[in-house]
């Protein structure tokens, strides 16, 4: 009996060389460099918000560079919270300064590539049943 090799690789475990080949080289900033930085960054930048961590880290993400956080955060800053628990304001900002030669090392790896191959389609409400609309077998013909 032969196994078969899985090619299932766990997304949690994606490293940064998946996505691009330059180590990117991050500087702490004040908050007029940061809002400049997203101002003039060349592509769209989505916000996101950890909710895992306290403080609340606000990550500004580069999807184009890498379709998964952490990898595709190109500048972050932590959320500033009043006794009740209202956001005041940011601190601790953070910029990619080699923004430009990172992008340009990607590879063109995407999370959804690690799943080709990997599963086969089937009906969930007919496991095992052709998807020709009538469940029949091409060899269950009447003789």
């Amino acid at each position: 009996m032969v196994e078969q090799q899985s090619t299932y690789v766990d997304p949690r475990t994606l490293r940064q060389e998946y996505y691009y080949t330059v180590d990117p080289v991050w500087q702490t900033v004040t908050q007029v460099q940061f809002d400049d930085f997203r101002h003039n960054y060349p592509r769209e930048l989505v916000e996101d918000a950890s909710r895992t961590q306290y403080p609340t880290i606000i990550s500004f993400n580069d999807y184009q560079l890498a379709d998964k956080n952490p990898f595709s955060i190109v500048a972050e800053c932590e959320a500033v919270y009043n006794s009740s628990g209202e956001r005041t304001g940011y601190t601790g900002f953070k910029v990619m300064t080699n923004f430009a030669a990172v992008f340009a090392s990607r590879t063109g790896n995407k999370r959804h590539e690690i799943y080709e191959n990997t599963y086969q389609e089937v009906d969930p409400y007919n496991p095992g049943v052709d998807d020709d609309k009538t469940g029949a077998d091409e060899d269950d013909d009447n003789e």
